[in-house]
């Protein structure tokens, strides 16, 4: 039988005060047991993208 994915999930808050800008976000991240951890660590910096 196959091993199923890890699921992860986050609530992120990004506040920039300076401009009034805000921004609530849930997040989902599956994690399949064949990728390593740090194949993750990346995905919340992404948010960067999403942001601006």
């Amino acid at each position: 039988m196959a091993l199923k994915a890890t699921i992860y999930k986050a609530a992120v808050n990004v506040a920039d005060l300076d401009r009034n800008q805000f921004l609530d976000a849930n997040l989902t991240l599956a994690q399949h047991p064949s990728e390593t951890p740090g194949a993750h660590d990346a995905a919340p910096a992404g948010m960067d993208q999403i942001c601006r």
